[in-house]
């Protein structure tokens, strides 16, 4: 083993957004006998370098926005990218605002937010509430509370027209239900949207990414740029979005909070994220401890 990618959130991260000190232990151990240990997100760069370095985890590379783009950590520098194209990014929004789904964006800087969007969500639980009346207020609640935590980098917007002027590339588009089916309806039908890839990364999302890309080819891209041959490689998740990740590395572990879908697609299965799944996979599988 040469080379290990691990997801955040729901894989590494604690429900405080922090990594266990077990996790650490044996991420430095991998580290110690010559493994790398990089990390596949869907979070924009600084959002995920912020939180990395509050567990004073600092890995050579991280891979962002579902693959969107790579960074060498050490040089500070972003050594792949793939944005969705401009008239794709018009016809994403159009979809998202005539479905009246509450949305997020990725650019390179900053994590883009309506000013309004905690309103955008408080009416969108309570159209979904009306379908699905025991719907629990936590959810709102966290999802919120997550959107508040999105660290430094994050830019306000006020209108659909603010994002068409901003004149940067976009890397993710997020799109937020509380409704399972308003989720899966919208996966089915945004699919028919050329030029990009549609993946779940939460119950209460899908996410829109440039079609030439994903966690999986940029972890392709990451172990070419080292000589690491695939065969020498472990990914670690938990959702959807991990998927290509584990149809590439040769090892691929699921998170014992997976679904039993996810798992079905992974050669070992982990212990939950609660229980340092990575840790224990790293010890495991990686170093046979």
């Amino acid at each position: 083993m040469k080379l290990i990618a691990t997801d955040l959130d729901g894989t590494l991260l604690q429900p405080d957004s922090t990594i266990s000190k077990y996790d650490l232990e044996w991420i430095n151990k991998a580290e110690n006998s010559g493994i790398k240990v990089i990390v596949a997100t869907g979070r924009q760069y600084t959002a995920a370098l912020e939180l990395l370095s509050k567990s004073k985890f600092k890995p050579d590379y991280i891979i962002t926005d579902n693959g969107s783009c790579a960074y060498s950590v050490r040089d500070n520098k972003k050594i792949c990218s793939y944005p969705i194209k401009e008239d794709t990014v018009k016809e994403i929004l159009d979809f998202l605002e005539s479905n009246n789904y509450p949305y997020s964006l990725s650019s390179d800087e900053y994590r883009i937010h309506f000013k309004d969007i905690s309103k955008r969500l408080t009416d969108e639980f309570h159209r979904n509430k009306l379908v699905i009346p025991d719907l629990d207020r936590n959810h709102l609640d966290s999802l919120v509370s997550l959107i508040e935590k999105d660290g430094k980098d994050v830019l306000f917007v006020d209108s659909y027209r603010d994002i068409l002027n901003l004149n940067t590339d976009l890397f993710n588009i997020s799109a937020l239900s509380f409704d399972p089916n308003r989720i899966k309806n919208g996966i089915a039908e945004s699919s028919k949207i050329k030029g990009v890839n549609v993946v779940s990364s939460a119950y209460n999302n899908f996410e829109f990414q440039n079609h030439e890309t994903s966690k999986g080819k940029a972890l392709s891209f990451i172990a070419d740029h080292l000589n690491i041959s695939l065969d020498d490689t472990m990914a670690i998740g938990d959702n959807y979005n991990d998927v290509s990740m584990f149809e590439h590395a040769y090892h691929s572990v699921a998170m014992g909070n997976s679904n039993n879908e996810i798992k079905s697609l992974c050669k070992y299965t982990t212990l939950t994220n609660l229980e340092s799944g990575v840790g224990h996979a790293i010890k495991t599988f990686a170093l046979n401890k």
